[in-house]
């Protein structure tokens, strides 16, 4: 179905006088309104490319759930096999394909250990590589949706934006932070094993990070108990999935103000 806007008729040629003195001035005339059909499908079509792209913060939030996952046995190797590590700060990013870490505090030997030994972690490298690829195509999905097909060149550009989107270990310090504003600020929450269930331990050190993930894993299964000041204990009070929020995981799509260019929009 075509859908068309108003028209407002020509004049008729000036042929009668009367009709001719009854014609507006000519800084009165209503200007002629140029019409063209509109076509349904494409409208559509180019909403669908729209709302496929604002869909990516969240699946990347089903990105960063997975990453979480993969990497608990490498943090637990890292806490048993170099305790003296347990407790570094550090935080990592893909870079090409593979895991880069950045860790200003500690000497490069150590740096080199901890990446080796995240890339050795398979499941991770799947899983942040799917987190990378989704940044990616909610990228090119708005800007097709914008009427721009990227080009080989933009698309490298893109990928290699995209690697500098987060540092993931920070993510989760932000997902957390996000979490710990729904909590209760007086009292303390438990899991049932009896261990405390909260986000002030930041998740950049292997240590800080099972802490997290633990925390994670009891609001997601709603099994936290909340013990109130007054010692009363109250079961089920807080069930909540952490990564499923789009407000902190990182957006990354053109700006279209700027043409297409590369720049995250938080």
């Amino acid at each position: 179905m075509q859908v068309f806007r108003s028209v407002v008729a020509p004049w008729p040629a000036a042929t009668d006088a009367t009709r001719l003195a009854q014609r507006p001035a000519a800084s009165e005339a209503s200007p002629s309104i140029s019409i063209s059909p509109v076509d349904p499908a494409l409208n559509e079509a180019r909403l669908q490319k729209y709302l496929q792209a604002l869909g990516a913060p969240l699946r990347m939030g089903q990105d960063a759930a997975h990453i979480a996952d993969a990497l608990v046995s490498t943090m637990q190797s890292i806490a048993q096999e170099r305790p003296d590590l347990a407790n570094a700060p550090f935080d990592f990013k893909t870079a090409g394909g593979a895991l880069q870490v950045a860790a200003p505090d500690l000497s490069a030997i150590d740096r080199q250990w901890l990446e080796a030994t995240l890339n050795a972690n398979t499941s991770l490298l799947s899983a942040t590589a799917q987190f990378h690829d989704d940044a990616v195509a909610g990228y090119a999905q708005w800007a097709s949706a914008s009427g721009h097909t990227l080009t080989p060149e933009e698309s490298d550009a893109v990928a290699h934006k995209a690697d500098d989107l987060t540092g993931f270990l920070t993510l989760f310090a932000n997902l957390g932070a996000s979490a710990a504003k729904g909590m209760f600020s007086d009292g303390a929450y438990y899991a049932p094993d009896g261990s405390r269930v909260g986000f002030d331990q930041a998740p950049t050190t292997a240590n800080g990070f099972l802490s997290f993930v633990q925390s994670a894993r009891t609001l997601a299964a709603g099994s936290a108990s909340w013990i109130a000041p007054d010692g009363s204990a109250h079961y089920g009070v807080l069930k909540s999935d952490i990564f499923a929020n789009a407000q902190v995981i990182p957006h990354f799509f053109p700006d279209l103000g700027d043409g297409l260019g590369f720049s995250e929009i938080a």
